[in-house]
């Protein structure tokens, strides 16, 4: 511990050594099967294989028990692993509310097996603790995104002081077909007249959407403020999060490990194994 002052409470504290990405979903991404079976880092320069998490002094043990208890409790267990995906398998289980093209929406808050209270506030507090710290990846690159004047509104709510800002909206949709059993750390999206960012945990999508300029769709569509706590079913999400990754991969380059990594996967898929 070391002393410090906590960014969600914001008084003088002993500090903890937090994650961004918590180790239980790093330890998820662990796949025994190969000689080295630490989780692919991706970076815009590099891509190495770690269980070193992304993690650092913010928060007093308080707030980040109580950031983990709220969301990562409920959510890590149900997210998708090579063997089960819980929050997906509840979706099989109901009927949409609606269903327009590629995309089926849920009220999420009457599926059975579904917290989405928990998953809601899993995605808030980690865009709020993407936004309040300068994090460090595996390869010392700092990992961060700008809320600008919505960091401080969200911290507010997620430390029980306020209500839901406004001007925010989140979506949390689930990937149709094939799930990438991997996870992306929050960064900025393409949309221009307001602003956006998305991050991925194995099997789920989190899209945060800021600024005055929010369509009214997206405000009444939010995951987490609107009545019925909606969530998405989407061809849509599997493309993008197969897209991000792509791109991380075209960009960073392969260390050796990961390249024999590559290789052994390779071989696994066409003897039936994985």
């Amino acid at each position: 511990m070391k002393k410090g002052i906590c960014k969600l409470c914001l008084q003088l504290k002993d500090l903890v050594d937090g994650h961004l990405i918590s180790a239980g979903i790093i330890k998820d991404l662990r796949e025994p099967q190969l000689s080295n079976p630490n989780p692919l880092t991706l970076t815009k320069k590099i891509a190495v294989q770690t269980s070193k998490p992304i993690s650092d002094y913010m928060m007093c043990r308080e707030c980040d028990d109580s950031l983990a208890q709220r969301g990562e409790t409920w959510t890590i267990p149900n997210l998708a692993t090579m063997n089960s995906f819980p929050i997906r398998g509840a979706l099989d289980h109901a009927k949409p509310l609606t269903k327009i093209g590629r995309l089926a929406a849920y009220a999420g808050r009457d599926v059975p097996g579904l917290d989405m209270e928990s998953l809601g506030l899993f995605g808030l507090a980690m865009f709020w603790k993407c936004a309040s710290h300068p994090w460090r990846d595996a390869t010392n690159n700092r990992i961060d995104i700008d809320l600008g004047p919505y960091r401080e509104p969200l911290r507010r709510f997620l430390n029980r002081e306020t209500a839901f800002p406004g001007n925010i909206s989140m979506l949390i949709s689930i990937p149709t077909g094939e799930v990438m059993i991997g996870a992306y750390t929050p960064r900025r999206g393409q949309e221009r007249k307001f602003h956006n960012f998305v991050f991925y945990v194995p099997g789920v999508e989190f899209t945060l959407c800021t600024g005055k300029e929010i369509p009214r769709e997206l405000r009444v569509c939010c995951s987490y403020n609107s009545p019925n706590k909606l969530i998405y079913l989407s061809d849509a999400a599997a493309e993008n999060t197969s897209s991000s990754f792509d791109l991380l991969r075209q960009s960073a380059r392969p260390s050796k490990g990961v390249q024999r990594m590559l290789e052994e996967i390779a071989v696994l898929k066409r003897s039936g194994k994985i």
